[in-house]
């Protein structure tokens, strides 16, 4: 990366073909409008950029150094992990986002396919939700900001962690 750390979001929004962008369109058009209600628009665009983000930091550290990435494969499997831990949380039958989980985890262990990137964004996306859901009344806006800038601290240590053992 030698310092090109803006690739670590701008990699969200390049696609490797026509069927890798649709599937990730389709996904963010069927889920993300209801995140978005859910969060209100500031804070889903600051949850798309976190998970966006986190999901870079899961290549940078367990991809090979010289691989390359690209789609919004990692934000996509954080919205459904948010709403998972959402469904969960509101007694909601999970069966079908499970199944579909299952099949995404299964085309994730495919060649040329960042399973890094699903497995960070989705673990990103269910700490954020558990935040969500956990925060007190009257204090929701102070554990969300709080839950954003750990996350933020966790992806700027671990990058320039992971720099420095691959740089010396």
């Amino acid at each position: 990366m030698q310092g090109e750390y803006w690739r670590m979001l701008s990699s969200a929004f390049l696609h490797s073909g026509i069927m890798h962008i649709a599937f990730n369109m389709l996904a963010l058009y069927l889920f993300g409008p209801a995140i978005e209600e859910a969060l209100g628009r500031t804070q889903y665009l600051a949850t798309y950029i976190t998970l966006a983000v986190a999901g870079s930091v899961w290549v940078y550290w367990l991809s090979s150094p010289n691989a390359s990435t690209v789609g919004a494969s990692g934000v996509v499997f954080g919205l459904l992990g948010l709403i998972l831990v959402f469904m969960i949380n509101s007694k909601q039958d999970v069966t079908g986002l499970l199944v579909l989980l299952g099949i995404n985890a299964v085309i994730s262990l495919q060649a040329n396919i960042s399973w890094q990137a699903h497995l960070g964004g989705f673990v990103t996306g269910v700490l954020l939700a558990l935040v969500f859901i956990k925060a007190p009344r009257g204090k929701q806006r102070q554990y969300h900001l709080m839950a954003f800038g750990g996350l933020w601290l966790f992806i700027v240590v671990a990058t320039a962690l992971r720099t420095a053992q691959l740089w010396g």
